[in-house]
């Protein structure tokens, strides 16, 4: 805006089913994790990181054992999006050096009348 020109300010768009938002969080994360778990059983470096999870969170293991337990059908379903699409996500968040990500909510009036302004 200040260049009075535009500017891409995103690679992907994926449409929620509405409601979904939550179900794709948990996708992506159950993703991420799977990632991470294939990558820990394959003797290479992790795509979670471990250090920092340990160092400023708590209750991680209980999270991502929920997440597993989680069925793909079900997170699919919720979300409106496709494993593929989960997975694009996913794998686009794992290879980025920095991210950005905007998650915006509706505001719907059930009032018939709307106001005027002038």
């Amino acid at each position: 805006m200040a260049t009075l020109g535009s500017t891409p300010i995103s690679t992907h768009y994926f449409q929620l089913q509405i409601g979904g938002d939550l179900a794709l969080l948990k996708g992506i994360c159950k993703r991420l994790i799977e990632m991470d778990d294939t990558a820990r059983q394959e003797k290479r470096a992790g795509i979670l990181d471990a250090a920092f999870i340990a160092a400023h969170t708590s209750g991680f293991d209980s999270f991502a054992a929920d997440v597993r337990a989680e069925s793909w059908a079900v997170i699919v379903g919720e979300s409106g999006l496709s494993h593929d699409q989960i997975d694009e996500a996913a794998l686009l968040y794992a290879q980025s050096e920095r991210v950005i990500a905007c998650w915006g909510m509706a505001l719907r009036n059930t009032n018939a009348r709307w106001p005027r302004f002038r």
